[in-house]
């Protein structure tokens, strides 16, 4: 005859279905982390080496003051460059006549080499920094969509890997190529600034078409997956809600710990995707901060150069690093929108799935 289970027995054994479902999500999270900690690059500093819970702004921190300290000659050497540039363009406009429209064009076009081939280091550079986020971020999208479907939310984390791999197909195949012909037009628009062209509306009318053309596709782009992962969320979340009201209904007490334990399966996903989703996000401002501070200083000193040449009264000078900055300013924006994009698609991720169950 079957034996009656007494309700010290169904509680004792509610506790053990309760203590194995936490000893399981301690598993799970030991082994997504393992995961994640295998596809952190190398180069970082800091715990982003070897410990995906102890990446934050200590290794931020470290990575900022290491922009300056590696890369100070370079910086320096740019700034001499620069303060070169000045002076023969300075120099050049002390003639008189056409001979010192002669010796300007010619100075000019000499410098807009000069500066391209210092400002080409720090573009590649870029350049390759963007595409080692895109190959960590390949990596960590079916984890992050691995442990938002372990905790119940298998819409979101396939609506939130299709949104994803579409994302990275989109810069990959469109915004890495518009990074390298930003870097070409910065020596383009420099020869022709040289030989006494007006480029300043061609300039702004560029510039404003690289950053206006990135910033719609990437609005669009996000609203649309923003809408796809919140409606794929809350399906995932009804589901979730039914399944522990029709547990809870089915059998009182046992139903009860049932509930109990889908609630910490949750919870304890929802640790996983705020762990995994942190690390990423530091991984990503620790690969982009050292090539977009770069970029930022280049930027500076060549304004700081115009700014000079502008007060000097040396025009073909000053159209010409006007000129360089705008392309600069574009490549700025282009490579600033897509860390961005990359962010804010991490955080979707984190946030998705089921949730206030």
């Amino acid at each position: 005859m079957p034996r009656h289970l007494s309700g010290s027995d169904v509680k004792g054994k509610g506790q053990t279905m309760r203590f194995k479902a936490e000893s399981l999500i301690d598993a799970e999270a030991e082994s997504f982390l393992s995961d994640f900690t295998e596809i952190v690059p190398s180069g970082l500093n800091g715990a982003a080496v070897g410990d995906a819970e102890g990446i934050g702004f200590p290794a931020l921190l470290q990575e900022m003051l290491s922009v300056f300290s590696d890369n100070g000659g370079a910086v320096g050497s740019f700034f001499t460059l620069m303060i070169g540039i000045v002076g023969l363009m300075a120099l050049a406009s002390l003639f008189s006549g056409k001979l010192s429209r002669t010796a300007e064009c010619a100075v000019s076009v000499i410098c807009s080499a000069a500066i391209f081939s210092m400002i080409y280091a720090v573009t590649r550079q870029a350049t390759e920094a963007l595409s080692g986020i895109l190959g960590f971020v390949s990596a960590f999208i079916p984890i992050i969509t691995g442990a938002v479907a372990y905790g119940g939310g298998v819409g979101a984390a396939a609506a939130g890997m299709a949104g994803a791999n579409m994302t990275l197909g989109i810069i990959g195949a469109f915004i890495i190529p518009l990074m390298t012909s930003c870097s070409s037009m910065i020596l383009a628009l420099g020869l022709v600034s040289s030989v006494g062209a007006e480029t300043g509306a061609l300039c702004a009318k560029v510039k404003s078409f690289f950053i206006w053309l990135v910033g719609l596709c990437s609005v669009l782009l996000l609203s649309s997956i923003a809408l796809q992962s919140a409606i794929a969320s809350a399906a995932d979340t009804a589901a979730m809600r039914a399944a522990k009201y029709a547990a809870t209904g089915a059998v009182p007490i046992v139903g009860s710990t049932v509930s109990s334990a889908m609630g910490a399966l949750v919870s304890g996903a929802s640790y996983i995707k705020s762990t995994l989703g942190t690390g990423a996000l530091t991984v990503i401002l620790l690969t982009s901060l050292t090539p977009l501070a770069l970029l930022l200083v280049y930027r500076f000193i060549i304004s700081l150069g115009e700014g000079v040449l502008e007060f000097l009264g040396v025009n073909t000078g000053a159209r010409m690093l006007a000129a360089i900055r705008a392309a600069f300013d574009a490549l700025c924006a282009v490579f600033a929108i897509t860390v961005s994009v990359l962010i804010i698609e991490t955080v979707l991720l984190m946030k998705s799935g089921v949730s206030g169950v």
